[in-house]
């Protein structure tokens, strides 16, 4: 059995070696055990940000143009696209977090779009709607405040870092006593790749990295300090690698040039003070941003922003999931207090996760036996053959799909391959036919 297994394994470490991750599979979730996480159930995208994130706000109307530097849609409209919720997006091109830091205080730093958010949606206000518990707040920052770090000014980027996040967790407690408890932070992503930073002294290289590591460190810290919280990094360092290096799958052939673009004059944002005056690429050339990463020398193309927003919807949906799991796995553990409420605790009613294996999903054919139980193989490794039930998912807390339409897995983990019916997870048995 374990020749399986150690392929297995030399098939994951080759894929960690040589290939770059999804931004979902790197990201960290630091989830409540009071506070569900129905990321299902959203009504409300509350988001905070830069020229990334922007959609042309009003911020007497709260309503938005869409307009941003994408030439096109970007992430939060993808996002709203996919999963249905008001967005009440106070992201500003060029912003920092906090301009007495670094950055520009005319481009609207997070301070003052947090100020937006305080005169318009806390309690009392004109739009405070939104509940707490179906509210998803974004934040997402960095690039103008690393573009803006003077390197010669005897401060390192990780001390000034920390006092940018040490004042963006001073806004998120408010954030936080205003009702909010579901937050998603997002990395700077490899900015050091885009056209602007990709020649000469590029210090973004090492900057990023440790920029992205303190908001971890300060959201983890935070979710720690608020147990009732369900705080979210996502790796979109990762993703954006992730895309490059599968570009082909997104239809993408340059992940170097740009397809339009714009020229910074004295310096973009505060962010970019030295690179004044640099232009935007192929200009008047005829080129289809379809097919480029770049639109322009520092912002991403639909192209980039879809299959990112795509990812973050996974990571939520995942980890609304996991934590129903986990709750139901608590509960079948505390269940009796004997080996069987355990084992319903850890992973169901799997004896096989107890010898370093899943149990089967969907074959029922024994391959082996011995005295631990019947075996069958998935996917090229063993698997535990569960008699006990039908439904594998049950002691998890959900049903098991119906078997009256074929099933399309929408996500699979240790514990199965899932399906959604009747607006919940389900879980695909060997019973039912695959889409």
């Amino acid at each position: 059995m374990k020749l399986f297994s150690l392929f297995a394994i030399a098939a994951a470490l080759v894929s960690t070696v040589f290939g770059a991750k999804k931004g979902s599979e790197t990201s960290f979730a630091y989830m409540s055990n009071t506070t569900p996480f129905k990321y299902s159930e959203f009504k409300d995208l509350i988001i905070f940000g830069d020229s990334y994130t922007t959609v042309g706000i009003d911020f007497n109307t709260m309503k938005y143009t869409g307009s941003n530097m994408s030439g096109g849609k970007n992430w939060p409209q993808f996002l709203v696209d996919m999963h249905p919720m008001n967005m009440w997006n106070f992201a500003i091109s060029g912003a920092s977090v906090d301009a007495k830091i670094v950055g520009n205080a005319q481009f609207t730093p997070m301070t003052e779009q947090y100020s937006y958010f305080q005169r318009n949606m806390a309690a009392g206000k004109q739009f405070s709607g939104w509940k707490g518990e179906t509210s998803l707040f974004c934040i997402w920052f960095g690039i103008n405040d690393l573009g803006a770090v003077n390197h010669n000014g005897g401060v390192t980027t990780a001390q000034v870092s920390e006092r940018i996040a040490t004042s963006m967790f001073n806004m998120i407690e408010g954030m936080y006593k205003e009702g909010g408890r579901n937050f998603m932070f997002i990395y700077v992503p490899p900015i050091e790749k885009c056209p602007a930073y990709n020649s000469g002294q590029n210090y973004m290289k090492t900057d990023v990295p440790i920029y992205n590591d303190i908001i971890n460190k300060y959201a983890q810290n935070f979710q720690k300090s608020h147990p009732d919280t369900n705080i979210f990094v996502y790796d979109s360092y990762n993703e954006f690698d992730y895309i490059m290096e599968n570009r082909s799958k997104y239809g993408i052939t340059n992940i170097d040039g740009t397809c339009g673009g714009f020229g910074f004059g004295g310096g973009f944002g505060g962010g970019f003070g030295g690179f004044g005056g640099f232009g935007g690429g192929n200009g008047q050339q005829q080129c289809d941003s379809n097919t480029y990463f770049w639109k322009d020398v520092i912002h991403p193309t639909p192209t980039v922003h879809k299959p990112l927003a795509e990812d973050m919807n996974d990571f939520l949906v995942a980890n609304e999931k996991a934590q129903k799991i986990n709750q139901g796995g608590n509960q079948g553990g505390n269940q009796g207090g004997n080996q069987g409420g355990n084992q319903g605790g850890n992973k169901g009613n799997c004896w096989a996760t107890a010898l370093g294996y899943p149990c089967c999903t969907t074959t029922t054919d024994v391959v082996f036996t011995d005295n631990s139980g019947d075996w069958g193989v998935e996917k090229g490794n063993w698997c535990g053959i569960v008699k006990s039930s039908p439904c594998w998912a049950e002691v998890l807390g959900f049903p098991c799909c119906s078997t009256d339409k074929c099933r399309t897995v929408y996500f699979t983990d240790d514990d199965g391959e899932w399906d959604v019916e009747n607006n919940n997870w389900c879980g695909i048995t060997a019973s039912n036919k695959k889409c």
